[in-house]
């Protein structure tokens, strides 16, 4: 019987503590729950940052794609300017001016 007793103490006993420990715990998580969310915000911010940035360093990179064709387009014109339409009339106008002379 006496331990009967004792045993039923000490059941309720770790009732009381665990329930003074769950209202600590659940004290806890009230606190961090707003700290959590603010984070959750912040990181969605971060992220529609990130998405943003993705998209303009996508678009920039397509304009340097472009940019790159258009310098190797002009040095082409460049290095062979015998075979451009525009400075074989350059020449021929030139030639005219001198003849004239």
């Amino acid at each position: 019987m006496l331990w009967t007793i004792l045993a039923a103490l000490g059941v309720i006993a770790v009732r009381v503590v665990t329930a003074f420990r769950l209202r600590e715990m659940k004290g806890k998580l009230e606190t961090t729950v707003p700290e959590i969310e603010a984070l959750h915000r912040q990181v969605i911010k971060a992220e529609k940052a990130n998405k943003n940035n993705t998209s303009q360093a996508e678009s920039l990179q397509g304009r340097l794609t472009h940019l790159k064709d258009v310098i190797h387009s002009l040095e082409t014109v460049i290095r062979r300017p015998a075979e451009n339409p525009m400075v074989q009339e350059r020449a021929r106008i030139n030639q005219e001016l001198d003849a004239e002379e």
